[in-house]
């Protein structure tokens, strides 16, 4: 190794020795009280500190220190400090709300919340929902639907809304057992048009849709029982409700109107006819009715309508119950006998005209009424002519059976098999309403056929009829009903 790089090595290692490293410290260095040895101090320019921790309940803490980063020197002793211990509180129950869970009483830490007994927990309650009741519209003032509250907390969950007063249903009574005048005034309004564009027309002016119709397209010759009817669907505050309207005779149908017990049976409960035509409109609104569980169903009809949405409204109280079907009929025949006859309808409401005929058929002497409540109207001039067509004819067929099966000579008094039964006399009579003629022709009688004793109860009916006595149109028609309703 040369000279020169000997010497250089040297000098590093003596440089070494005695200069401190280059660590930033700061030391003294010198001889002290005649020492021969050189001493060197640390200054503690850089230190860290420890810091405090406070004690818990359960652990201990202690107090912070300093430490020399040069030369590891402890400056400040860190102390332990005891644990605090627990400092138990008496916590109140805090009963559960309609929204907020509660805790039973119960003991805790003041300091660190730990539970040593009791705070369970209390699950929420829920609200006790209330309706608050609404009022219906009327004609001149709104009115508000059904609200919801809680009757614990009073929140309102369900905010009430106006309602704009709506035909028909505004005007129905929350009770159907109670009659209404306006109600029965809109209703026998509905039913004074029989053709299925004039009543979708009608149902239309008070915002109801038709939903279902049937038996329009009848032919005019056509005898069975059955009735034209139009189904009208609105929806209103939530809720679906049905108009049934039910159509008066048309054409044929006047025949069917006095075959009111085609099984000629004398125990039979309905008057036949009426009860196969209430069956039919059944048969067919029955489906969607059941698959609506909040629904309301309005049934009117005027005249062979009426007495089939009477007995209709019969078979809808047996299936939905009377609270939510309204049943308003008008120039009402006779539909019940017997057991059903003796059966109670609060929400059935018959409007009669006694100086209608119609509503005296099926006669009376052979049993017959009608399911539900009678408002009877007008006065009574007219009834004893009726009572007595009734009289004689019942003297004749005491009975259903008879009226169909005992054939009156025509030629002269008595019974003869080739005669004509009070059944067929009142076909007659059928087929003279469902012409539109004026009169009966009783002039056109031979001699030997005023001697019938089919002959007086056919003179007692042209005393009814037309231009000779009673017009009987007049007072059956539902502008008439409707003259005697609002008189009510």
């Amino acid at each position: 190794m040369p000279r020169l790089v000997r010497t250089i090595i040297y000098l590093a290692l003596t440089l070494a020795v005695l200069v401190p490293a280059a660590s930033g410290c700061s030391w003294i260095t010198g001889r002290e009280n005649g020492e021969t040895a050189d001493k060197s101090e640390c200054r503690h320019a850089n230190t860290a500190a420890y810091l405090e921790v406070a004690p818990t309940c359960t652990e201990t803490g202690h107090t912070g220190g300093l430490r020399c980063l040069d030369c590891g020197a402890t400056l400040e002793e860190q102390i332990t400090i005891l644990a605090t211990g627990h400092r138990e509180k008496h916590v109140e129950c805090i009963p559960a709300t309609c929204t907020e869970p509660g805790h039973t009483e119960g003991v805790i830490c003041s300091v660190c919340g730990e539970v040593f007994s009791g705070l369970d927990t209390i699950p929420v309650t829920g609200h006790d929902e209330v309706t608050v009741p609404g009022r219906a519209a009327t004609k001149t003032s709104d009115g508000l639907t059904n609200g919801i509250r809680c009757s614990v907390c009073g929140e309102t969950l369900k905010a009430q809304e106006k309602l704009k007063y709506a035909p028909v249903i505004s005007d129905l009574p929350a009770d159907s057992s109670e009659m209404s005048k306006d109600l029965a005034l809109e209703l026998v309004g509905l039913c004074g048009d029989g053709s299925r564009s004039g009543t979708a027309s009608l149902l239309g002016d008070i915002s109801f849709d038709v939903f279902f119709t049937g038996n329009y397209d009848k032919d005019s010759s056509d005898r069975s029982h059955t009735c034209a009817y139009t189904v009208g669907k609105r929806n209103y505050n939530g809720r679906n409700y049905y108009i049934i309207v039910i159509r008066a005779t048309s054409g044929g149908e006047w025949y069917s109107n006095f075959d009111f017990a085609p099984s000629h049976s004398n125990d039979t409960q309905y008057a036949e006819n009426f009860y196969l035509a209430a069956q039919d409109i059944m048969n067919s609104v029955k489906g969607f009715l059941d698959a609506d569980p909040d629904k309301t169903v309005i049934v009117c009809g005027h005249s062979r309508g009426a007495s089939t949405a009477n007995l209709l409204g019969v078979m809808l109280d047996g299936l939905y119950g009377e609270n939510d079907v309204y049943v308003y009929t008008f120039a009402t025949p006779m539909t019940v006998r017997g057991a059903a006859a003796g059966k109670q309808y609060g929400n059935i409401f018959n409007f009669i005209n006694r100086n209608d005929i119609v509503t005296c058929l099926p006669p009376e002497q052979y049993g017959y009424s009608r399911a539900g409540t009678d408002v009877m109207m007008s006065s009574v001039s007219s009834a004893g002519s009726v009572l007595d067509l009734f009289s004689s004819l019942c003297e004749l067929a005491p009975d259903i059976r008879s009226y169909y099966e005992v054939r009156y000579s025509l030629k002269s008094p008595g019974t003869s098999p080739d005669g004509m039964s009070v059944y067929d006399l009142m076909c007659v009579f059928a087929g003279y309403l469902a012409s539109g003629k004026p009169d009966l022709p009783t002039g056109d009688f031979t001699p030997g056929m005023v001697t019938s004793d089919l002959f007086p109860v056919f003179l007692r009916m042209a005393s009814l009829y037309g231009s000779s006595g009673l017009d009987i149109a007049a007072e059956h028609v539902t502008e008439r009903y409707a003259e005697l309703i609002a008189s009510l």
